[in-house]
């Protein structure tokens, strides 16, 4: 008790926690308000765990009570200094700190334990003995040229002290300390991110080779069976050939869309950049509107109100998004007639085109899933590519696409076509 009175009058909010051991519960505590917290001699041996619990929770609120550390401005107390030491050392980037000339001054833990060198080595060397790829002069150059208040990346390599070296994305940041300059580098381990980038590259030439073969190769066997098909239909003449080949004339048209398709979801895929134009909708619409019913003659294609004359943001492939809408609303229908009508609409800042057909439909469970790269419509061969494209080529001119129930009959001018199908809505910004 002698020696906490000799103190006492120097603890404040900034001393380290002080708990007194009293002998006797009867000992008067009102005179030692000092003291962060009171233990009694009999609970050191009695109860341990009680007393060690209770020291946790002292130190806790001690450590709440003191001020956090910014790094707001300079702050020389012996706590901070600590503090910013151990960010420096532990940080999980490589931080060296240089002059103006080059020469290493500093570096933390993770420099050394990356770089393979003593610390007392490193802070003896120049950065042009780790920094490959890069010149010297030239890095020293951009250096001096670097006001206080800016920052320059630099990618090269970082060189081990065992002659290896990996690659290294390095922030260099000016700090006037005092009269003289100094650099701060904080070089972050860049193997993962190119490893990764390398990889991609690759994926592109191959799927750029993939392209190829789609656009030349397979299409133009294909063409060539198609061809010979034709040649034998004056060869055929009975009932069960003409069928036959009919099938193998449909299974060579499918595959000759699949091609095109293809082809130009791997565009869309190779693509680094979303080109944005302004494209007039009737002007890509109409001529898909046509296309069709060359293509299906047996259908009904309907056009509802118009298409408005209006300038989306679109691309040069925005056509291929009704192309494939288009024939998805036939190919995947099951009536003895599949019917289609379309119609358009314009809001404030949309255009919203609607293709409408009776087929099937697709059910609620699987309206949000359809656009999948690999999902095809019910009972259907397609691999729905197209439908995937559709997605990719509206999203990436910042468009929706989606579907619905169609909700009202399809007329023409001499019959009526019950829905019970599907209707797929495109919008896109207007320009």
């Amino acid at each position: 008790m002698g020696a906490f009175e000799d103190i006492s009058d120097q603890i404040d909010e900034s001393s380290p926690p002080v708990v007194l051991v009293l002998e006797s519960r009867d000992a008067d505590v009102e005179n030692h308000r000092a003291a962060s917290d009171f233990l009694y001699q009999s609970d050191l041996t009695e109860r341990p765990e009680l007393v060690a619990q209770q020291l946790q929770t002292v130190i806790a609120a001690q450590e709440e009570r003191q001020p956090q550390f910014t790094i707001d401005g300079p702050d020389d107390t012996a706590d901070d200094s600590t503090y910013l030491a151990r960010l420096f050392e532990e940080a999980p980037d490589s931080i060296l700190v240089h002059d103006e000339t080059g020469k290493i001054l500093n570096a933390n833990g993770t420099a050394v334990e990356k770089l393979g060198y003593p610390r007392d080595a490193l802070t003896s060397m120049h950065v042009s003995d780790i920094q490959a790829g890069t010149a010297p002069d030239e890095f020293l150059s951009r250096l001096r040229s670097l006001s206080a208040d800016e920052m320059i990346i630099i990618e090269g390599e970082h060189r081990h002290a065992d002659g290896t070296t990996h690659p290294v994305e390095t922030w260099v940041n000016r700090v006037e300390a005092g009269s003289q300059q100094r650099f701060v580098a904080i070089a972050r381990d860049d193997t993962e991110r190119r490893e990764y980038e390398e990889r991609l590259e690759t994926q592109r030439d191959n799927l750029e080779t993939l392209n190829q073969v789609v656009r030349h190769d397979i299409r133009n066997d294909l063409q060539l069976v198609d061809l010979y098909a034709d040649l034998l239909e004056d060869h055929i003449d009975d009932d069960e050939g003409c069928s036959h080949l009919e099938k193998l004339q449909e299974g060579v048209e499918n595959a000759v869309d699949l091609t095109t398709t293809a082809r130009e979801l791997a565009e869309v895929m190779l693509s680094t950049t979303v080109d944005h134009q302004q494209v007039r909708l009737d002007g890509v619409l109409l001529p898909q509107l046509e296309k069709i019913r060359e293509s299906y003659p047996d259908a009904v294609v309907t056009l509802d109100g118009g298409v408005p004359s209006v300038d989306v943001i679109g691309n040069d492939m925005l056509d291929s998004v009704f192309r494939n809408l288009l024939k998805n609303a036939i190919q995947h229908n099951d009536k003895a007639v599949p019917a289609v009508a379309v119609s358009g609409r314009v809001s404030d800042d949309t255009a919203t085109v609607r293709i409408a057909d009776n087929g099937p439909g697709v059910p609620d469970c699987r309206k949000s899933e359809i656009f999948g790269r690999g999902e095809s419509g019910l009972d259907s061969d397609g691999t729905g590519i197209g439908l995937y494209l559709v997605q990719s080529l509206v999203e990436g001119v910042d468009g929706d696409v989606w579907v619905e129930d169609a909700d009202r009959n399809i007329e023409t001018d001499d019959s009526s076509h019950e829905v019970g199908g599907a209707a797929f809505v495109v919008e896109l910004p207007l320009a």
